[in-house]
Parts: structure tokens; sequence; C-alpha cells
């Protein structure tokens, strides 16, 4: 493999990342905001305003539904 192809995929690998990053990021918000009002959150929900946190089911099934 050429010292260029590796570079792109590092690049590639590195930009991929970053989007996971953002994303964890925008998810964490949300779960921020489910935590310190839930009803008002809920109530989002309902209305299809916001989805459920991804990240809090994920953690509830792991810890709690083992």
């Amino acid at each position: 493999m050429g010292t260029e192809q590796r570079i792109e995929e590092l690049e590639q690998r590195v930009a991929a990342l970053e989007g996971q990053v953002q994303a964890q990021s925008v998810e964490l918000k949300k779960v921020f905001a489910f935590l310190f009002d839930r009803s008002e959150y809920k109530g989002l929900i309902k209305q299809g305003k916001a989805e459920w946190p991804k990240m809090l089911t994920e953690s509830l099934e792991k810890y709690f539904n083992a």
C-alpha cells in the first residue's frame, strides 16, 4: 500500500470518527434535556417534535435488562 493511499485512508477514518463524536454530542444533549425536564421532553416526544434519546435507551437495556 502506497503512502498516499494510506494517508487518504487515515483521513477518511478521521472524518468518520469526527462524525461519530459530533453525533454523540447531540445525543448527550438530548439525554441531559430528558433527564432535567422529563415531563416537558415526553410531551415533545408525543407531539413528534423530539425523539427518545437512543443513548438513554441503550443504557437502560444494557444495565437494567441484563
